[in-house]
């Protein structure tokens, strides 16, 4: 999943211990440029289902309009 945030970021030592906080400011938010390759990522993804969706109401259209009532 290219999406994914690894589980690597948070050290082995931290992520069993009961007190204290788990992540530091350096690791609780991610850098600028993936937050951009995220969104840009996020938007063809979202283009690409809408055209789909287009392209597949247009086929049906056609089928529909072909069909005929005897």
């Amino acid at each position: 999943d290219f999406l994914a945030i690894p589980i690597t970021s948070v050290p082995s030592e931290s992520a069993f211990s009961s007190g204290g906080r788990l992540l530091d400011p350096h690791r609780s938010r991610l850098h600028y440029s993936t937050v951009e390759a995220m969104m840009c990522t996020r938007s063809w993804i979202m283009e690409d289902m809408q055209r789909d969706s287009e392209a597949a109401a247009e086929a049906l259209e056609g089928l529909f309009s072909a069909m005929t009532v005897e």
